[in-house]
C-alpha cells in the first residue's frame, strides 16, 4: 500500500531534498576535496555576516540559528491541484506556557440567563412584530398591546384635566379635583411600567440583542397581565461544560486560566453529584465563536515553570528515517514545503511543544503531513537551503 502511496505522489510531487552537511561537523575530509581548520570554520562565519542576496543581515547568533533550522531539511514542491487532492492544511504555531496541564472533554451551552422570557405589562389585544428565529438588536420593537384599560383611564385624566381648566382659567383652586387628577396619574404611570403608550397602545422592545427562540402566543391574542409572549435567547452567552471525576477535579481550582479551540478563559467548578461527577465549566473572557452543542476539548494549565514554548499539532508530526520532523510551507513559494527536524516535548489538548523551527511568520502543515512524507519518498534530487529570522526559506548557502 505504501508502495502505491509513494507512486501516485511521484506522478504528482517534484519534489527534492536538501541533506546539508552538519553545521557542527568535525572537519574532516569531505569526499576528498576539502579540508577545514578551525580558522578556516571562524572566516567563513564572519564572511556569512554579509548581505545574503542584498536584503538579510544576521548577527553571529541568527546565523547559528539558521544552520541548526535548515540542517538535513527536505524540499517538497507540488503544486495547488494536488495539494488539494492530498488534503494538505496549514496552521500556525501557538506559543503556550508550559507546564502541567489538565484536559476534559465537554460541550458548549447557554449560560442560564441567556434566556429570557417576555411578557406583556398589561392586559391587551396582542400584536407580533417579528417572527419566530428572527435576529434582533435591543430596542427593536417586539409587540405590541392595545389596552383598553389604558383608554379608559387615559380618558379619564384628559376629563380631569379639562374640569381642572375651567377653575385654573378663573384662578379659583379646587383641591379635591387636583389630587384625583394626580391619583389617576399615578394609577396610569404604575400600569404602564415605564412604557409610553399612544392611543392605549404601548410597543414591548427588545431588552437585548439576541434570537426570538420561540413565540409562546400567537399573533392577535387577548393577554392578561403578566403573559408569556416570547422567548429572547442571546445566543453569544456561552460557556463550556465538560464532567469530570471528583479526584481530578480536586486538581482544578476556580479561576485557574483554560483554553478551548484557541478561546482563553477561567475555570469554575459548579457542585458534584452522587455519581462521582462534578461539572467543570469555562467562562470566557469575550464571546466565543462557537455553536451550542458542539463538543470540544477544554485543557487547563495547572502547573509548570510557565516558560513560553512553541506548539504545533500532534498530526504535523511526522518520522523521516527515524527522526521527528514538521513541514513547514515556504513564505515565498506557497507550493513548497520544507521538512524540518524537530525536538518534541510536552503534550496536551492536540498540541506538541516543539523546538527547531525557525521564528517569524511560518505555517505548519497540520493535516496531509504523511503524504508530504510519502512523495519526498519518491525522488532522490537534493537542493540546499537555509531559514532567514524573518521566517523565509532562501535556496543555496549565505
Amino acid at each position: 500500500m505504501k508502495t502505491l502511496l509513494a507512486t501516485f505522489f511521484a506522478l504528482f510531487a517534484a519534489s527534492t531534498f536538501s541533506a546539508e552537511h552538519n553545521h557542527h561537523h568535525d572537519h574532516t575530509n569531505c569526499n576528498g576535496e576539502h579540508n577545514h581548520d578551525h580558522a578556516q570554520h571562524e572566516k567563513k562565519h564572519n564572511d556569512d555576516h554579509k548581505n545574503c542576496n542584498g536584503e538579510h543581515h544576521h548577527d553571529h547568533n541568527e546565523h547559528t540559528n539558521s544552520h541548526d533550522n535548515h540542517s538535513g531539511a527536505l524540499t517538497v514542491e507540488i503544486n495547488e491541484t494536488s495539494a488539494k487532492n492530498a488534503g494538505i492544511e496549514t496552521v500556525h504555531p501557538r506559543k503556550r506556557a508550559s507546564g502541567s496541564e489538565y484536559a476534559f472533554k465537554g460541550r458548549f451551552e447557554l449560560v442560564p440567563e441567556a434566556r429570557e422570557i417576555i411578557a406583556s405589562p398589561v392586559a391587551g389585544k396582542m400584536e407580533l412584530k417579528v417572527k419566530s428565529l428572527k435576529h434582533v438588536k435591543k430596542g427593536d420593537t417586539l409587540f405590541t398591546v392595545t389596552s383598553p384599560e389604558i383608554v379608559s383611564r387615559t380618558k379619564e385624566i384628559e376629563i380631569l384635566e379639562k374640569r381642572l381648566q375651567v377653575f385654573r382659567d378663573i384662578k379659583t383652586p379646587n383641591a379635591e379635583l387636583e389630587n384625583n387628577l394626580s391619583l389617576k396619574k399615578s394609577e396610569l404611570n404604575a400600569l404602564l411600567m415605564g412604557y409610553t403608550a399612544n392611543n392605549g397602545t404601548i410597543e414591548i422592545k427588545a431588552p437585548k440583542s439576541g434570537l426570538v427562540e420561540e413565540l409562546i402566543e400567537l399573533n392577535g391574542t387577548w393577554l392578561e397581565t403578566g403573559s408569556a409572549v416570547l422567548k429572547l435567547t442571546d445566543t453569544r452567552n456561552i460557556r463550556f461544560k465538560g464532567l469530570i471525576p471528583a479526584d481530578e477535579a480536586a486538581r482544578l481550582k476556580d479561576l485557574m486560566l483554560a483554553n478551548v479551540k484557541g478561546m482563553s478563559g477561567s475555570v469554575r467548578l459548579g457542585i458534584g453529584a452522587e455519581n462521582g461527577l462534578v461539572p467543570a465549566y469555562v467562562v470566557f473572557e469575550n464571546a466565543p465563536d462557537a455553536i451550542v452543542g458542539a463538543r470540544d476539548t477544554a485543557t487547563v494549565i495547572i502547573g509548570g515553570s510557565g516558560k513560553v514554548e512553541t506548539a504545533v499539532p500532534d498530526s504535523a508530526i511526522v518520522e523521516i528515517n527515524l527522526v521527528k520532523h514538521v513541514f513547514v510551507r515556504d513564505n515565498h513559494n506557497k507550493n513548497r514545503f520544507i521538512a524540518l527536524s524537530v525536538t518534541t516535548g510536552e503534550k496536551s489538548g492536540g498540541w506538541t511543544n516543539v523546538t527547531g523551527l525557525p521564528e517569524g511568520h511560518i505555517e505548519v502543515v497540520s493535516k496531509g503531513a504523511y503524504q508530504l512524507k510519502l512523495a519526498s519518498s519518491s525522488s532522490g534530487k537534493s537542493a540546499a537551503g537555509h531559514f532567514h529570522a524573518d521566517g523565509t526559506f532562501h535556496e543555496g548557502d549565505h
